[in-house]
């Protein structure tokens, strides 16, 4: 039994590696996107929340990248938003971006932080990790992008660089 766990132990910190390589792997994405469409943007050395600095036309943007698999097992992107990330950055020039990452393809989701509020006011999503963490589902269905539930529709911010204004 002692070496079941210990290969448990293995599997979750190899996880947690993979997760990190995916989540740095995201922010460039979504740096280098934004450096190609003229804005002048810069990884964050500390995350406390914002992961990407932009600016355009004299404006500036938080920008806070979540990046995932899709989940085999529930045909979805599950992402976790910690709360008190949510409330610290809770400015009018906050983007979330959303990387929906399959077979090798990426897509973005692109949130302004009033969608985000509206979706946790209308219980799109869900409060977990004892009262500490936004559980976020993003499906996929029939050329649609739903968050949440079938009801709440973001097809619109698929792929959308021009919502960061």
């Amino acid at each position: 039994k002692s070496d079941r766990v210990i290969d448990e132990i293995e599997i979750e910190e190899e996880k947690e590696v993979e997760g990190g390589y995916i989540g740095k792997a995201g922010e460039h994405a979504v740096l280098s996107e934004l450096l190609f469409r003229g804005y002048n943007a810069a990884l964050m050395s500390v995350d406390v929340g914002v992961d990407i600095m932009a600016s355009k036309n004299n404006e500036t943007f938080n920008i806070q990248v979540k990046t995932r698999n899709i989940s085999k097992k529930y045909d979805a992107f599950h992402f976790n938003l910690r709360i008190i990330s949510f409330e610290r950055h809770n400015a009018g020039r906050t983007f979330y971006i959303f990387i929906l990452r399959e077979n090798g393809k990426l897509d973005y989701v692109i949130l302004p932080l009033h969608e985000i509020e509206k979706s946790i006011e209308e219980e799109f999503i869900h409060v977990v990790g004892n009262g500490k963490i936004y559980r976020i589902t993003i499906k996929k269905r029939d050329g649609k992008i739903y968050l949440g539930r079938k009801e709440n529709d973001v097809s619109y911010y698929l792929n959308r660089w021009d919502a960061i204004k």
